[in-house]
């Protein structure tokens, strides 16, 4: 009974916290309480390779879904990720709470960081809204002291369960969903990209709001003939459009958001962070991206900006905090994603983040 106790709470931890609902998100202090009773490393890494597996279960099926029905690839991922993730927890067995401590850096920066989204340190938006990095900082001290008197859990979770929140809204900024499937994809198909970019339209001229915003690859593949068609169209419009393209350079394809108003069209951010391909020659790729703040100005305001997998890991959300941003635009494309509860977690981490920052964010996905 004792080697199956910190398996069940790691995975209760896992499975709860990481439900997709917000106010279950504190569940993931059991994660320490877990560690705290193995006995060696053999039970720390198996524990937390269940805390990990049951979080991102939701996987299976969308990577079978978006990999055209290939379970040996969603199962490969799936089980690899979690794998990997849970390795830095076996520094717990030599160096205690010091170990813990080192293992939440290990799985929140690059490169492991960029491989999975159950990181306990986005429960800080919950514990401790509004703090900011400090409140990361306060959950961190949390977390080392529920591993070294887990008892105390019992006295926190409840507080903290109970505890009620106002997510930040900018009612001026509306995020549109959309149901295009994978006819949003960044595949280059013109004839696609032409009945979406029409449909977009519609959808531009039949909402009152004059900022919207619209989801990964919605408008398609970013080429003359797009930019041509949507000057014609915003010409005779007086709104602003935040909307996801696709370019591509030396046969690689960068997710952008592109904004459009009556009188111009730029491409204001381009996604640091792209699905990794399994630790797809990362060194390059974190170089490349750390040039890149993932902010921008408009209108004499700072946005913060997140495309898809950027939005449910937890660097590129801290990186682009840095610059204080007053709204966060977040756009994503989860056609692959129905029938699991990966839309339910990105939301509910990004509230966490929104809740922690005291920063709106405005979210638009295609499914």
């Amino acid at each position: 009974m004792r080697t199956i106790a910190p398996l069940l709470l790691a995975s209760i931890a896992g499975g709860v916290g990481f439900s997709g609902n917000i106010k279950t998100l504190p569940f993931v202090l059991i994660l320490p309480v877990a560690m705290k009773l193995c006995r060696n490393i053999k039970e720390t890494y198996i524990s937390s390779c269940c805390y990990f597996l049951v979080s991102s279960h939701g996987l299976i099926i969308g990577i079978y879904q978006f990999t055209e029905n290939n379970i040996y690839i969603a199962l490969t991922i799936w089980l690899a990720s979690s794998f990997v993730l849970a390795t830095p927890f076996i520094l717990i067995c030599k160096l205690k709470s010091i170990g813990l401590v080192i293992a939440l850096a290990l799985i929140t920066f690059p490169p492991l960081g960029d491989i999975g989204w159950a990181n306990p340190l986005t429960a800080s938006g919950v514990i401790f809204s509004g703090l900011g990095y400090i409140g990361i900082a306060l959950t961190i001290i949390l977390i080392v002291i529920l591993y070294i008197k887990p008892k105390i859990l019992f006295l926190f979770l409840p507080i903290i369960l109970l505890n009620n929140f106002n997510i930040p809204e900018n009612k001026s900024i509306k995020g549109i969903d959309t149901l295009f499937g994978n006819k949003v994809s960044n595949d280059i198909n013109f004839v696609n990209d032409y009945h979406v970019q029409s449909k977009i339209f519609k959808l531009i001229t039949k909402n009152e709001k004059d900022f919207l915003v619209f989801p990964e690859s919605a408008g398609g593949m970013w080429n003359e003939a797009a930019r041509t068609r949507f000057e014609s169209f915003m010409k005779h419009q007086k709104k602003t459009i935040f909307i996801g393209v696709d370019i591509w350079k030396k046969k690689e394809c960068k997710a952008s958001i592109l904004l459009l108003d009556k009188n111009r069209n730029k491409i204001i951010y381009s996604a640091r962070r792209p699905v990794p391909n399994f630790l797809w020659l990362l060194a390059g790729r974190i170089c490349n991206s750390s040039k890149n703040s993932g902010v921008f100005a408009y209108q004499e305001k700072i946005f913060g900006a997140l495309i898809c997998y950027e939005s449910v890991i937890t660097w590129p959300v801290l990186q682009t905090h840095l610059y204080h941003p007053e709204n966060v635009i977040v756009i994503c494309n989860l056609w692959w994603a129905n029938n699991t509860n990966i839309e339910a977690i990105m939301r509910m981490k990004l509230t966490a983040w929104s809740l922690l920052f005291r920063v709106p964010y405005i979210i638009s996905i295609n499914k």
